[in-house]
């Protein structure tokens, strides 16, 4: 039986049995900020089991794709050293919504295995809850009370959370020494490698209350857990899930792209396997295993990162490309993979094959830019092997630390390296040498410092929220409850020029937060006047006001009057809606998988960074420039809701992963284009936004990219600008301006041409170039030495002069001087057996550039630099000979 038909005998047989076949969530949840990965079948259904959504089954089936790379679940450690353990693997399910319950699933459960699967039922064992009697009088009914166990909460317990829905569960186990033997024993260690958990029922029948009691639930429900690699594992009588049909042919491609053997687990032979042959097979298995998720969570829109589960596929493509170079591939090869998997599970996840040239683009840039830096941080690892003075071979925490921040090795891939030769890391140093790190990004990024923070943890006890009337009002009165000086200590009162902080009870003032500036504006009071400079939010929903002073004092318990800049609010509000029109427009002309990675909104422009690849093209920014003013033009309503966020998710509103939300959201909803959570102020229609034009575009880091764009009169004034350019543009090229383009293209043409035409004319000339630096040959002992200025030329030539010099002696020391635009050039090469002698070109020409104020370098035998000052060239080059005569040969 192939897992493909397995994964389809399942589903058909639950079907058969009532069950709604529901297609696979994807593996990035949707809607659910607590998840960094989709890790189970049940995840999909959470709030229908705890009754926040409705559907039209109670009965349900799947194939969940599941990743478990991060967080509370994470098997990457495990990978490859066991026969079992995935980061990305199948889960099937079948689930009750108040439906059936316990007889039905212990029926159903063992219908299939034993007469769909034809796993022989002398290989099974049953695990309950101690308490469960129920459970276990329905096993008895198809196994003897010896193979029932009953086990404690730790094992047989399923909950949710602290509090919510629980229940016990009970799992089928196979025993594999009986499986794969003819030794049957009489008693089964769960906990033994040697058994296999094939399947897990869990019986929802409770809801833990907060204080820990127990109450049944009106309508109990069943969730279950089956590993699709383990069925197949079984059915197939294969020791280990890498041996089985979804795992063969990747690791077969492994081995054709490395020529090196594949060494498969056998695990339940009648001698355990060594260390060494495990890890023979070791890179194989994790290689197959990490293009799995890498394919699965960048088709469902994932983008490697150094954020969040962007940094878990980081890490899976990083571990998985320095196993390929630990078995001979060097250069990249992942995407090599991607066709292989699409042949196994292309047909049932279709996304494999269409997103296929993606995925290629996306794995490609991340593994090049990976395999750049990984020669030169394997070296330094060993460096610090073989130079460790400490008799405990283990790489230090700083050793470990400074591999993970220059060379990007994260701390997993360095403990696989440091156990291959026998190494262990000092994991708590390292973490130490990152909490250090991270205290210090914090302290540079902290303006107001520990002090201040505290007094606004205080200000914050004392009155609690600031009420924020800024969504409907841009004008309100107000009461001063405390005040801080500029420097951040509370104070009575805030005279004519000073600077400082004030808190109110009330305000119609934007405070910071989730990338829209704080508001400006004026306070006015009965005893003076202040500009608002700014609006903060230090603590939760607590505003502060940083003003200016301009007339008079302000004092604690003062009634004022505070009013928003009006036309820079309005401004602001229309880049803060055209930001999410243009997010809804984004992930429609390039993709999903292009999330918000931050952004700034104020009155001038709007700032998107997003996860992407590549840079825009002129004709993605030009659609989507056209999509967001065709919304604009229709003038649809811009609805804002407040509701709960389990309601949020229902409708399927836009969140931040990293963001944390309340038990109430406020959701901005524009028509069917745009439903995210936003605290921010927006236009209350479309047309209110005007225009919009993207001005920039450009990458902040490695996947992220950002866009600048403008609105309202800022669109008009850029498309003034534009024009300006383009009308001097025609004027000095004397053309229309539909002819730019053309003329441009004919001036590059001509200057190519006019370029190669020199290029060519120097090169003819080289040979004199040549033989006229010959002229200068001394000799030393039995070393030919060229020192020689050879005149007005580029770079290029002069390494090609050097290169002819080269081909013609044996043993040589040439240094070449030029001049070239202003400025002085410089080459130097060695010959092997004078390097030997102590010679060293780098350091040679380093000296040399020095005379003439620059610099340079290079490696023993060839080497390069540049100079500031021309007139110093000869000066230069003449101290070559000191130099060589300070050196031995």
């Amino acid at each position: 039986m192939t897992s493909s038909e397995i994964r389809k005998t399942f589903l058909d047989f639950f079907k058969e049995k009532g069950h709604s076949t529901v297609n696979s969530a994807p593996v990035i949840p949707l809607g659910d900020p607590t998840l960094l990965f989709t890790n189970a079948g049940m995840n999909q259904f959470k709030n229908v089991f705890v009754g926040l959504d409705k559907r039209p089954y109670s009965r349900a089936a799947s194939c969940q794709k599941c990743i478990r790379a991060g967080g509370k679940h994470n098997d990457l450690d495990n990978v490859g050293k066991t026969p079992r353990h995935h980061t990305f693997f199948e889960m099937l399910g079948n689930f009750s919504f108040g439906d059936y319950f316990k007889e039905e699933a212990i029926d159903f459960a063992y219908e299939l295995l034993i007469d769909k699967f034809n796993i022989p039922k002398k290989h099974l064992w049953i695990s309950v809850y101690e308490k469960d009697d129920e459970a276990a009088e329905i096993w008895e009914k198809y196994f003897p009370t010896d193979r029932i166990v009953k086990l404690g909460k730790k094992d047989n317990f399923w909950e949710m959370d602290e509090t919510g829905p629980c229940g016990p569960c009970t799992e089928i186990h196979i025993d594999m020494r009986s499986l794969f033997g003819d030794r049957c024993p009489q008693n089964l260690s769960f906990d033994d490698e040697q058994c296999l958990e094939l399947w897990n029922l869990v019986f929802m029948q409770f809801n833990r209350s907060e204080n820990g009691s127990l109450e049944p639930l009106p309508k109990p429900s069943v969730d279950t857990g089956a590993g699709l690699e383990r069925i197949t594992s079984i059915v197939q009588k294969k020791h280990s899930n890498y041996e089985t049909d979804l795992f063969t042919p990747l690791i077969d491609k492994v081995t054709e792209l490395s020529s090196v053997p594949y060494t498969p687990l056998e695990c339940y032979g009648e001698k355990p396997m060594s260390n060494k042959d495990i890890e023979a097979g070791m890179p194989h298995r994790v290689i197959a295993d990490h293009i799995r998720t890498l394919a699965f969570a960048i088709a469902d829109g994932a983008v490697p990162s150094n954020e969040g589960r962007g940094y878990v596929l980081r890490r899976i493509l990083r571990r998985a490309s320095r196993y390929g170079r630990s078995i001979g591939i060097n250069k990249p090869f992942l995407t090599k993979l991607l066709p292989v998997l699409s042949g196994i599970l292309g047909k049932n996840y279709p996304q494999l094959i269409e997103r296929q040239d993606y995925l290629k683009d996306m794995i490609q840039v991340e593994e090049e830019r990976f395999v750049s830096t990984l020669a030169t941080g394997i070296e330094l690892f060993n460096n610090i092997i073989e130079k460790s003075s400490s008799d405990k071979n283990q790489i230090s925490g700083d050793e470990a630390f400074k591999l993970y921040d220059t060379y990007g090795f994260p701390l997993d891939i360095t403990a696989d390296m440091a156990r291959e030769r026998g190494w262990a890391v000092d994991i708590d140093g390292f973490n130490t040498a990152l909490q250090k790190q991270r205290e210090r990004a914090k302290s540079a990024r902290s303006v107001s410092g520990p002090k201040l923070s505290k007094v606004y943890s205080e200000l914050y006890e004392q009155f609690g929220d600031t009420t924020f009337l800024g969504y409907a009002q841009m004008r309100a009165d107000s009461i001063i409850l405390s005040m801080l000086n500029f420097e951040g200590e509370p104070c009575e009162e805030l005279k004519e020029g000073e600077k400082g902080w004030i808190i109110v009870d009330q305000t119609p003032f934007y405070g910071e937060s989730g990338g829209q500036v704080g508001d400006t504006g004026k306070m006015f009071s009965d005893n003076g006047d202040a500009e608002v400079i700014n609006v903060q939010r230090p603590v939760h929903n607590l505003f502060s006001h940083l003003v200016k002073i301009n007339k008079g004092v302000f004092r604690s318990l003062d009634v004022v009057i505070l009013e928003t800049a009006e036309e820079e609010r309005q401004a602001t509000m229309r880049h803060h809606t055209a930001a999410h029109l243009f997010h809804a427009a984004l992930r429609q002309v390039v993709g999903k998988h292009a999330t918000q990675a931050g952004s700034a909104v104020n009155h001038n422009r709007m700032r998107f960074d997003f996860q992407h690849h590549t840079a825009l093209v002129s004709g993605e920014i030009e659609q989507i420039e056209r999509i967001v003013n065709k919304i604009i033009i229709s003038d649809l309503p811009v609805e804002i809701t407040e509701m709960s966020l389990e309601e949020a998710q229902k409708i399927g509103a836009t969140m931040l992963f990293d963001e944390k939300y309340g038990d109430k959201v406020r959701v901005v909803k524009i028509g069917s284009y745009s439903c995210e959570l936003c605290g921010g102020t927006h236009t209350p229609t479309t047309g209110c936004i005007g225009s919009f034009r993207i001005v920039s575009e450009s990458a902040v880091a490695a996947g992220i990219r950002r866009v600048e764009a403008v609105c309202g009169m800022e669109a008009f004034e850029e498309m003034l600008r534009s024009r300006r350019i383009v009308y001097e543009a025609a004027r000095i090229l004397n053309v229309k301006e539909d002819d730019i383009p053309n003329r441009i293209e004919k001036f590059i043409a001509e200057n190519k041409s006019i370029s190669k035409k020199l290029k060519e004319a120097k090169s003819g000339n080289i040979g004199d170039y040549i033989s006229n630096a010959l002229a200068n040959l001394k000799k030393f002992n039995d070393t030919n030495i060229i020192i020689a200025n050879v005149g007005e030329i580029d770079a290029p030539t002069l390494r090609n002069i050097a290169d002819g010099i080269r081909a013609k002696l044996d043993s040589y020391v040439i240094v070449l001087g030029a001049v070239n635009e202003g400025k002085c050039l410089f080459v130097a090469q060695i010959s092997k057996d004078n390097t030997k002698n102590g010679h060293h070109a780098g350091n040679i020409i380093k000296h040399v550039a020095k005379i003439a104020g620059g610099g340079g370098g290079g490696k023993p035998e060839m080497a390069q630099a540049g100079g500031k000052n021309p007139d110093k060239l000869d000066e230069a080059l003449g101290i070559v000979d000191e130099l060589l005569k300070n050196i031995p040969s």
